[in-house]
């Protein structure tokens, strides 16, 4: 597959079958997250793989708690006309659509702010090459990131150090139940000089 098509052919997905993800393919996933390009070439990211059913269970719990306390009013807001988004995404936050694997991806907090946004800009840069690899891979995954409300109680729950390391995003994995459609491009989003 050309890279062009693996960027467009990725979607977020939201529900999963039980299957569980294979070994190998987790061991390719982080690799390719590890081939990020960085700032500095300071790889300041943390992954956290997450099989362990009562680990996920925890962080449905904060994703719900974060939807029910911010997003639910945000999507409210931006889709007015669309309820099914809102409701559709608080089933979501509360199941992370049943996936077998979650990765929880933190940002290492640096000397200064500057830094710091460098460094998150680095760890987008590995959450894109996670979220390519899965699709590569045949399965589905989806950029999770409201549940950064709770970064501090994430951190925790995998004994990280939340004056060290951010919660960037997490991303629930697994073999997709129904393929997505494609959503399209918003015009005038390129400016040429």
């Amino acid at each position: 597959m050309e890279i062009l098509d693996i960027i467009k052919g990725r979607r977020s997905i939201r529900d999963f079958e039980e299957r569980e993800v294979e070994k190998e393919k987790i061991e390719k996933i982080i690799e390719a997250g590890l081939w990020a390009p960085s700032a500095a070439n300071r790889q300041p990211w943390k992954i956290v793989v997450v099989q362990k059913k009562e680990l996920i269970n925890e962080l449905k719990k904060l994703t719900f708690k974060a939807f029910k306390e911010y997003t639910e009013e945000k999507l409210s807001r931006l889709y007015p006309k669309h309820p099914f988004v809102v409701t559709s995404t608080g089933s979501f936050s509360e199941t992370l659509g049943n996936a077998p694997l979650v990765f929880a991806i933190f940002n290492e907090i640096l000397e200064n702010e500057h830094e710091t946004i460098l460094g998150m800009q680095s760890t987008s840069a590995l959450i894109q090459n996670i979220l390519l690899e899965s699709y590569s891979l045949g399965l589905g995954s989806c950029w999770v990131s409201d549940i950064i409300l709770y970064s501090d109680e994430v951190a925790k729950l995998f004994g990280l150090d939340s004056k060290k390391y951010k919660l960037t995003a997490v991303i629930p994995v697994g073999y997709p139940k129904k393929e997505a459609k494609p959503i399209p491009r918003k015009e005038s989003r390129v400016i040429y000089f």
